[in-house]
């Protein structure tokens, strides 16, 4: 699995671009897992046009989410990895103008640095108490809130890019 997070300078400010999720899934044709909850601006899994080469991922994700298909430039942030999986997210700083031409198509909210850190987990219990990795879980309105690792990421990558 592989992610991009944009970040873009707005009036001096440097603003990394979430994605919030829907509560209904028009391709599936069911309630989203997570509805109301965020994620980096893009991220999908590994395809076998990707060969197997995460850069490739990311930037084909990107492109199918957002339009933007032309950027090349990535960053690394983080390589996260369990025994199930493995997610390497990047970063890419781009032009307001490009920011603007997506931000209605993807449905990006945008954060800064100050917001990052108020940023919530998104946990739902189980049957049994323990956290859920993903659960049809419908998230309060109030707040912003993430999986752990992307939460982790869009802080190290608004930091990567302010110094």
């Amino acid at each position: 699995m592989a992610g991009v997070i944009l970040v873009c300078e707005i009036n001096g400010e440097e603003y990394a671009f979430l994605s919030k999720r829907p509560h209904w899934n028009i391709e599936m044709g069911n309630f989203e897992s997570w509805g109301g909850g965020y994620l980096i601006t893009a991220c999908g899994e590994m395809k076998d046009e990707d060969g197997g080469n995460f850069r490739q991922c990311a930037l084909r994700e990107l492109a199918e989410e957002t339009g933007l298909g032309f950027l090349s430039h990535l960053d690394l942030v983080d390589i996260f990895a369990t025994d199930e999986k493995e997610i390497v997210t990047y970063v890419s700083v781009v032009q307001f103008r490009d920011i603007m031409r997506v931000m209605q198509i993807a449905h990006l909210v945008p954060i800064n640095a100050e917001m990052a850190e108020q940023i919530e987990d998104m946990l739902a219990p189980r049957a049994n108490g323990a956290p859920s990795e993903k659960t049809i879980a419908f998230l309060p309105q109030d707040g912003i809130r993430m999986f752990a690792d992307e939460k982790y990421a869009v802080k190290k990558a608004l930091s990567l890019v302010l110094n």
